[in-house]
């Protein structure tokens, strides 16, 4: 495997900043936004003087009735912007970014999450508005595609450009920038709402989505598609093809057993989405238990080592495992899921903060499998098809949070009396469901002349495209 230079990587960048600067305030964004919630319940139920003291014993009654609420208003904000965002992406932004250019769809979620930010400042100084006025940006942010459309848009882009040889390294790259983003978020957040206010914090975060936006407009070049037989369809034959072709993609006609192949790993990224999105939605219940008895302080800290961690885990790791022992991409999310599962397991049966912490050292390699299912996948279909091919995986990670969402939610306050970790017990179990998926396509998927540490699929030559970057 060729070697690649620091100064080769730098020369490379086109949407790994973006992805840093997305992920930044969207990690900023989301503990903010709760935050704000959990204020206006407290404030539309009860005066400002019981609010600041909410946390008194006296008041446990009240606390609890905030809690819920602020709960319920949270999963309404979820499911305001997953369901527009869910539509839009599979049948509009994907398609469009094979067939129109991958520019817009990479523009278009950074202004809804610019128009929700917005909102929450609203929201923010006006004191009179309700909490209910606060899914309004949510909903603008759906209807741009949002999250997901984010996810979609990037590693399209990231699959376009690449070659064969760099595809898994490239993928990784990417990946490391949400992990990366997410630590100094995790880590800032906290202190910076602490330490000034709501509007500061979310001024800072629109302040970062325009640097990401100006970034986009001036320094990324559009990646057009190649001219075909939709170019001369009407506009009725277009909106058809429009709903059918992220399906078609999957399942049209490939050789050997590809469409199988897609099928078991969207299945694999659904469930990998169901095991990330219901831990992150107990865990901060589950160190609040009386074992643990976690400040908000300590678990920022948690959750921005962890995901330091794991930035540096792909970031770094990948490529060295990859040069030093030629894996192949089934490799290595079989070692991603090991890690993985072995954290949760710590994590579930943890009785002091030690041990959570381990828990979190020991998924360093969790990154790994994501970024291996995106390869894999990214390999088996043509440069054309990669925005299709993406807005169906971004789609159903959608629904898994969603349903997750309710699952672990629900499953831990049944369990909490019995085993207070069996959330993140089950959550492994869902992992050992993806290795036995993995396993499935690793052994029925395979090609001779391959080389073994790269994807198991031949990429169309990119020698002599002038949309195909520097080949790294």
């Amino acid at each position: 495997m060729p070697r690649i230079s620091i100064l080769s990587y730098l020369r490379a960048l086109t949407v790994e900043p973006l992805m840093f600067l997305y992920m930044l305030a969207s990690f900023m964004q989301y503990p903010t936004f709760q935050a704000l919630v959990y204020n206006k319940v407290c404030l539309e139920a009860y005066n400002a003087s019981l609010c600041e003291n909410l946390d008194n014993d006296t008041f446990s009654q009240e606390d609890t009735y905030v809690q819920k609420q602020t709960s319920q208003w949270i999963q309404y904000n979820n499911i305001a912007l997953a369901v527009p965002s869910f539509v839009v992406v599979l049948l509009f932004l994907g398609p469009v970014g094979d067939s129109v250019g991958r520019k817009l769809t990479l523009v278009l979620p950074i202004i809804g999450c610019i128009l929700y930010t917005i909102n929450n400042l609203v929201c923010v100084v006006t004191s009179s508005c309700s909490v209910s006025y606060l899914l309004v940006g949510s909903v603008l942010n759906g209807l741009f595609g949002g999250f997901v459309a984010c996810m979609m848009s990037m590693y399209s882009y990231v699959g376009h450009i690449s070659s064969q040889e760099f595809r898994t390294i490239r993928i990784s790259v990417l990946e490391s920038m949400i992990y990366l983003a997410g630590g100094v978020g995790a880590l800032i957040s906290g202190v910076m709402l602490d330490g000034t206010s709501f509007l500061f914090v979310f001024s800072f975060i629109l302040g970062t989505l325009l640097s990401a936006l100006i970034y986009v407009l001036l320094f990324v070049k559009n990646i057009k598609p190649e001219q075909s037989v939709y170019s001369r369809l009407s506009l009725k034959q277009k909106t058809l093809l429009t709903f059918k072709e992220p399906w078609l993609c999957v399942t049209k006609h490939r050789e050997g057993r590809i469409v199988l192949h897609l099928l078991l790993l969207i299945f694999s990224i659904f469930i990998l989405m169901m095991m990330t999105a219901g831990e992150n939605d107990v865990l901060l219940l589950f160190t609040r238990l009386p074992k643990l008895d976690w400040s908000q302080s300590i678990y920022g800290y948690y959750k921005g080592a962890e995901n330091f961690l794991r930035g540096l885990g792909v970031l770094i790791l990948l490529p060295l495992i990859l040069r030093k022992f030629r894996l192949r991409d089934t490799t290595l999310i079989y070692l991603g899921l090991v890690s993985k599962i072995t954290s949760l397991l710590v994590i579930g049966f943890s009785m002091k903060t030690w041990m959570v912490f381990l828990g979190g050292v020991l998924g360093v390699l969790q990154g790994f499998p994501s970024a291996g299912i995106r390869s894999l996948m990214s390999g088996m279909v043509n440069t054309n098809e990669q925005g299709k091919m993406f807005g169906l995986v971004a789609s159903a990670e959608s629904m898994a949070m969603l349903i997750a969402t309710v699952l672990f939610n629900n499953l831990y306050s049944a369990t909490l009396d019995i085993l207070d970790g069996f959330c993140f017990l089950f959550a492994a179990g869902l992992g050992l469901l993806i290795g036995i998926v993995v396993i499935c396509v690793h052994c029925t998927y395979v090609r001779v002349d391959e080389e073994p540490y790269t994807t198991l699929t031949e990429e169309e030559s990119y020698e002599g495209n002038p949309n195909s970057g520097d080949g790294i």
